[in-house]
């Protein structure tokens, strides 16, 4: 007994010992077993399954572009930002694009600096060659992400940078793309190729650009159907062939407004004294009551009017109501924006000219625009709004060069030396809007020096505003020159 007892006590303990070691999860020393001991109807699972909800995916990366050292190595890491890279450390590698007839290039790994589930740090090989690259990030279970574009230039060659783009809230895709502003850093003083991507990357050509080696300025134009689209991304290649970063923006998409044979007024009178233009507000708010309904002014009986005033007229603000009202005005409908503040460079209240453009080309094309700005250098916005139809603007300033030493938007509430917001003790408001309710009429039942008989026509209250701001600015020993524009009809702004 004893001598047939042993072997089979030592073969229960290895076959125990066995089933022991297979089912340990890799706590305390113990290796995981390539096998998998099911239990019941159980499946085993697939090791090699990709579960395309978890994949590796790349949202952006910093920077995106490098440019070689002078030794013609790669001097910086490169963070890559993004969502289920695992807690384990996988793999960062790149691909040169291939090019038409040209076969694809062998992959070359990246060193990993360092790995987390949302952001890895890594670097690009030494020996890295000027170029456009795709980069990928493989998880440690081996799911590979969809490439991204890494452009690498030359120490001789600085890669063009887009830092911002304007419109900054956004294309209506109702309007096509409207004017676009892409601000950054050596895109070069010879003209090179802006693409567009409608979400895809940007490959088709966008024409007609205004450029410098800060600043690529595109012009309004038709271009692919953006209907149904939730992206625009736009690329910058200079004249010696190298890519700058992609950037993007959001598209919207709005209803147009069926014309319905009423003529409805929609208006904006919004004000952002900024410390220490202390008639700002009162400029909007006096105006708009000068437009208010009565009898001697059926054009504004039922006006759909919005007072924006400091602090509630932000940017932010001032483009949600303007969108507002492209979903609502028709064909035949008016709608007057009116701004007073400070304004620089042609932009007011933190919004630029090609904003505004964008936002108001967003309105059906036959609605009539009125645009009154009176704000410092108010008319160098003129040069970014005139594509937009059916405008007419009135901005209190002259449209180009330096202001006289003595022009801007001279405010009338109190007296200052600054050249750029003159004031004076006789009114509270600026010389250009209070010249607007003189000739407007001091409320709906009145009518004002501009009139022609029972009426104010809008080329009559632009022209008597302008004339009468100029000439009293002069009588003062000021200067200052309003601005016109209009590519539209003349219409009765005020009576029956």
């Amino acid at each position: 007994m004893k001598s047939s007892f042993k072997p089979v006590f030592i073969l229960f303990l290895f076959i125990l010992g066995t089933a022991i070691a297979g089912c340990s999860g890799g706590g305390g020393g113990g290796s995981v077993s390539s096998s998998y001991v099911s239990s019941g109807n159980t499946p085993s699972p697939n090791p090699t399954q990709t579960n395309t909800a978890s994949s590796p995916s790349i949202t952006s990366m910093n920077p995106s572009a490098v440019t070689l050292g002078a030794s013609g190595t790669i001097q910086n890491n490169v963070t890559i930002y993004g969502k289920n890279f695992g807690t384990g450390t996988g793999s960062v590698t790149i691909d040169i694009q291939a090019k038409e007839m040209d076969e694809p290039k062998a992959a070359a790994s990246c060193s990993v600096v360092s790995w987390k589930n949302t952001q890895i740090t890594a670097k690009l090989p030494a020996n890295t060659a000027a170029g456009t690259y795709n980069l990928y990030v493989t998880s440690s279970t081996g799911v590979k992400s969809a490439a991204v574009i890494m452009t690498v230039a030359a120490s001789d060659s600085p890669l063009p940078m887009i830092t911002s783009v304007e419109p900054s809230d956004g294309i209506n895709a109702n309007a096509g793309l409207p004017q676009i502003t892409l601000n950054g850093s050596n895109f070069g003083t010879s003209n090179g190729n802006v693409f567009l991507g409608v979400d895809s990357t940007p490959t088709a050509a966008l024409n007609g650009a205004v450029w410098s080696n800060t600043k690529i300025i595109i012009p309004s134009q038709v271009t692919q159907s953006m209907l149904n689209k939730s992206r625009a991304y736009f690329q910058v290649k200079n004249a010696s062939g190298v890519s700058s970063n992609t950037v993007s923006l959001g598209i919207t998409t709005t209803s147009t407004p069926v014309d319905d044979g009423d003529t409805k007024v929609y208006a904006m009178f919004t004000a952002n004294k900024g410390g220490n233009l202390l008639a700002s507000d009162n400029d909007a708010t006096e105006l708009r009551n000068a437009l208010a309904s009565g009898t001697a002014n059926s054009v504004w009986n039922g006006a759909d009017s919005t007072l924006l005033l400091t602090p509630s007229a932000t940017k932010a603000s001032t483009i949600s109501k303007i969108n507002e009202i492209a979903g609502k005005a028709d064909g035949n409908d008016i709608f007057l924006f009116y701004y007073s503040g400070h304004g620089s460079g042609g932009s007011f209240n933190t919004i630029s000219p090609s904003e505004l453009s964008a936002a108001l080309s967003r309105i059906n094309s036959g609605t009539r625009k009125i645009v009154i700005l009176d704000c410092c250098d108010s008319g160098m916005a003129i040069a970014g709004l005139q594509n937009v139809s059916n405008i007419t603007i009135l901005a209190s300033t002259k449209t180009s060069g330096v202001e006289d030493a003595q022009e801007g938007r001279i405010s009338t509430n109190y007296f200052s030396m600054d050249a750029h917001s003159m004031t004076h003790y006789s009114h509270d408001h600026g010389y250009l809007t209070y010249f607007l309710l003189r000739g407007f009429g001091d409320n709906g039942n009145t009518m004002g020096e501009a009139a022609s008989g029972s009426k104010v026509m809008l080329s009559g209250i632009i022209d008597y505003a302008s004339i009468q701001t100029k000439n009293y600015a002069t009588y003062l020993g000021l200067s200052q020159n309003p601005s016109t524009f209009t590519n539209s009809d003349d219409f009765m702004i005020k009576g029956k």
